[in-house]
């Protein structure tokens, strides 16, 4: 399973953006989701900064694996490279849904290799902006032979994001954060037949004592998408690079153009534990329909814990409970101080 191609690129620029601590101190980032699918997603992802001023990153999501570096030209300004590559179960491609029930017949094969290289541009500490050209690679197999033919060959790519981000807090443990998130994201291909997605996000969160309130919206459109490059779009996963549609399965809904509305309230019980409600709605090309996630998250020597039952639209309206969907989630992250980096062996 491919978790979603652009969780590496977009989890790297959040650590960078959290503070000081993440430019100066090697991160390991682990955590591990699941949901009653079946499905369960390894995301492990390593940042480790330099002296000189250069970045290294790791990651695994899924079955994705994928590397990067970022060494800086001047300021503002640093060179980025990244390649991953998923050896099979790209784009979720074992699992495809059809009216709420997984359909086997209709899954196909999918193996993905990528490499960009491009400019970040860092102009402030709530802006980042990059660049970058794409070299993009999808064997398909199992598919309508005029889909597998359009993806016999590569492509070649351009992307822009611009990122925003003003945050008071932000709790990577809990999926909560207080002040504003805005992005948007472009993907243009030429090859066999042009295509491009375009992505706009709007998230705000806010405080209140022992009450977090939040917001999130996703835009999506995109052209001459089909089953392999469509937006995904489901399930509780709060993560960079996914769109969430509570009480549904990761990766439910494939689209080529969706309007997401996201919004949750959630108490602050005890030290660290939050209980809290989710809602979604979709609008999106052939499909109108919402959710709800009922979920409770705590923190425990470090260690983050997360459950959650979703409830979708046929349940909410008198369904079989046995539509429900159970989610899941463990985090652990480590931080390495440089001191310790210097500190003489006996």
């Amino acid at each position: 399973m491919k978790v979603e191609s652009r969780l590496f690129a977009a989890f790297i620029p959040a650590l960078a953006a959290a503070g000081p601590l993440f430019a100066q101190a090697p991160v390991l980032w682990t955590r591990i989701n699941f949901e009653s699918s079946p499905v369960a997603a390894p995301v492990i992802v390593l940042v480790h900064p330099t002296r000189a001023g250069n970045q290294w990153t790791a990651s695994l999501q899924g079955w994705t694996l994928a590397g990067g570096w970022s060494g800086p030209l001047n300021s503002t300004t640093s060179l980025v490279l990244s390649a991953e590559v998923t050896p099979l179960n790209a784009h979720s491609s074992n699992y495809i849904y059809s009216d709420g029930e997984r359909d086997t017949e209709a899954s196909y094969r999918n193996r993905t290799a990528e490499l960009k290289t491009g400019l970040r541009f860092r102009l402030s500490d709530r802006w980042l902006s990059e660049a970058a050209l794409i070299g993009l690679y999808e064997s398909v197999d199992d598919l309508d032979h005029e889909i597998e033919q359009s993806w016999r060959r590569p492509y070649l790519g351009l992307e822009v994001l611009g990122e925003y981000t003003n945050t008071v807090s932000d709790d990577s443990f809990h999926a909560l954060w207080d002040g504003v998130k805005a992005s948007a994201r472009l993907r243009a291909f030429t090859g066999d037949r042009g295509w491009w997605r375009s992505e706009l996000f709007l998230g705000a969160g806010k405080k209140l004592r022992r009450l977090f309130l939040g917001a999130r919206a996703w835009w999506l459109y995109g052209d001459e998408l089909d089953t392999v490059n469509a937006f995904l779009v489901g399930g509780a996963w709060e993560l960079p690079g996914i769109v969430p549609l509570h009480g549904y399965r990761y990766a439910e809904f494939r689209l080529g153009r969706a309007l997401v509305v996201n919004g949750g309230a959630d108490v602050k019980i005890g030290n660290d534990s939050y209980v809290g409600v989710r809602g979604s709605y979709l609008d999106g090309s052939a499909v109108s329909t919402y959710g709800v996630t009922l979920r409770v998250s705590t923190v425990r020597k470090g260690i983050g814990l997360g459950f959650g039952i979703g409830f979708p639209e046929r349940v909410l309206e008198g369904g079989d409970l046995s539509d429900t969907v159970l989610y899941g989630g463990l985090t652990f992250a480590v931080f390495q101080p440089r001191d310790a980096l210097r500190r003489p062996r006996h």
